[in-house]
């Protein structure tokens, strides 16, 4: 009970923090900023709360806004890995979910479907890229034909190589040797341009759509502009209408509810929100201004070095000095056992990361490392017009 208080706690924390309008998620039913990723602080098209994929977030809004699933009583298959798909469906009327498992030598282990399900059984199935993982794969496209009703449809995504015009299929089994041919973990073959004709050789019939979700609301990194669905039916073909209506009442609502701030959540935003924002912007700058070697000749680094050589050759300087001027035995003490060795060793310091920039690295350019060795003589002239006063 206390976990479940803790991870709702953070959940609220964690939407707050990521609120923005750069991505809406269809499974959390928020928008969200984009996470950032990286030494160089590019933006991740992941979910920040979820991690659902643009491409998981496309199927979703084309089940959503193209078939009656948000409003229809029907019977649903999903058949998939392990993602944000599943775990959506986990909870929704009427439908089973199958995960398949990657074992062993990442083959895929029950895939029999046979009998399993009576026949004109589902309404829907999505059968979502696990055709090219599968030894073998046309027994189940078979079962998927067999269990879906008449006015049904399967979605059968798959990995899709556009260059290549045969699907390219090798009896092997390595792991290894399937990795470097096909390039997708675990997969059995390549599906090619003949695709639906593969389909179409084990008795299913397959409608080709070119799905747009066209909804001026939905920031761009959401879905995919353009992206194909390949429906498998028996007969007719499903007639796809738009239900974009749906979406919008869906977004509308989202918003209405978001303008309901309540204590808690400005507590989270206050309390959390502002000190996450600041550890993200030190972990981005630390990534620009650590010693590897494409930060080298970065402003920010050139700023950073300017200012650590400065700040601690003067800092430590101030300190000799201070404790120098006066009478008091004790201080007097301090400045020459501590003050003194302090500013040796921190002054010292200060001038070789000032000098190393300047005549060592060789990444900076002219430029940066002229102003940086103008820095470096400035000190020195200061130091020595400052020693007499």
């Amino acid at each position: 009970m206390a976990f479940e208080k803790i991870k709702e706690n953070y959940e609220l924390y964690k939407s707050n923090y990521f609120a923005g309008n750069e991505l809406y998620c269809p499974f959390c039913g928020r928008f969200y900023r984009m996470d950032s990723y990286g030494k160089f602080g590019g933006k991740s098209n992941y979910c920040p709360i979820c991690a659902s994929s643009k491409e998981e977030r496309t199927l979703l809004l084309f089940l959503q806004s193209r078939t009656e699933l948000l409003k229809g009583d029907l019977k649903i298959l999903v058949i998939s890995e392990k993602n944000e798909i599943t775990e959506y469906f986990k909870n929704f009327p009427n439908t089973e979910v199958k995960i398949f498992n990657v074992t062993g030598d990442f083959s895929i282990r029950d895939e029999e479907l046979r009998d399993k399900y009576p026949d004109d059984h589902f309404d829907v199935i999505i059968c979502n890229y696990i055709l090219e993982k599968l030894p073998s794969y046309n027994m189940v496209i078979k079962e998927l034909n067999r269990v879906i009703t008449y006015d049904g449809f399967i979605v059968l995504q798959a990995n899709i190589d556009e260059k290549i015009d045969k699907t390219l299929e090798m009896p092997l089994t390595s792991y290894k040797d399937r990795f470097k041919l096909y390039g997708i973990l675990g997969n059995y073959r390549r599906f090619g341009k003949d695709y639906v004709e593969v389909l179409n050789k084990n008795g299913l019939d397959v409608l080709e759509y070119d799905f747009e979700l066209e909804l001026e609301d939905i920031p761009h990194e959401t879905v995919y502009d353009k992206y194909k669905f390949y429906l498998g039916y028996k007969d007719p073909a499903p007639v796809i209408q738009n239900y974009n209506d749906l979406v919008d009442d869906a977004i509308n609502e989202h918003f209405r509810s978001s303008k309901k701030s309540s204590l808690k959540s400005m507590i989270y935003k206050y309390l959390f929100l502002v000190p996450e924002m600041l550890k993200k912007k030190v972990d981005v700058l630390g990534s620009r201004i650590n010693e590897n070697k494409e930060n080298k000749g970065r402003i920010e680094y050139m700023l950073f070095i300017l200012l650590f050589g400065l700040i601690l050759y003067w800092s430590t300087w101030v300190l000799f000095k201070t404790t120098g001027h006066t009478e008091n035995y004790f201080i007097g003490l301090t400045h020459w056992l501590i003050a003194f060795p302090i500013h040796i060793v921190g002054g010292l310091g200060g001038l070789s990361i000032l000098a190393g920039y300047a005549f060592a690295n060789d990444d900076a350019g002219v430029f940066k490392k002229l102003i940086v060795g103008a820095f470096l003589m400035a000190t020195l002239m200061l130091t020595v017009l400052l020693f007499w006063v």
